[in-house]
């Protein structure tokens, strides 16, 4: 699947000059990550703008802005959405996956995952797993 998205994005540049970041690397790492989590191949571009807005910064700006905080909310409740959608019906998807998942409390009791930990946890995946790849790859191409 990974080398599937890989040879589609490369398919698509212009072999004799492109930007490996803006035109390879921002577009397939998203696909990857939300594919295994079980986002919708309609929504998966969308996360990537999503966190992209999260992680945009003017010169001198530390704190995120109400566009990057609207962006966060919204990749949060689609999250929160498709989970209640696996709950109803699993498929074979990380989300599916956490949602069977028993896990300890501090206190010792066994329960399952609450939705918003499993929306939580994706949104912080789905995020990292994209960016950090789109990173790396323009970093080793220089």
């Amino acid at each position: 699947m990974v080398s599937q998205q890989i040879d589609r994005y490369l398919a698509g540049v212009d072999p004799q000059e492109f930007d490996v970041v803006a035109d390879f690397s921002a577009f397939f790492p998203v696909e990857v990550i939300t594919a295994m989590l079980g986002v919708p191949a309609e929504l998966r571009q969308q996360v990537r703008l999503w966190i992209d807005e999260q992680l945009h910064r003017e010169p001198g700006q530390i704190e995120v802005s109400e566009a990057g905080v609207e962006a966060m909310a919204q990749t949060w409740l689609m999250y929160y959405d498709l989970i209640k959608q696996r709950r109803a019906e699993p498929r074979d998807d990380m989300i599916s996956r956490l949602i069977s998942a028993e896990i300890e409390r501090e206190d010792g009791e066994l329960t399952r995952l609450r939705n918003s930990e499993i929306a939580g946890f994706a949104t912080l995946l789905g995020g990292a797993g994209a960016e950090t790849v789109t990173k790396l790859v323009g970093a080793a191409v220089v």
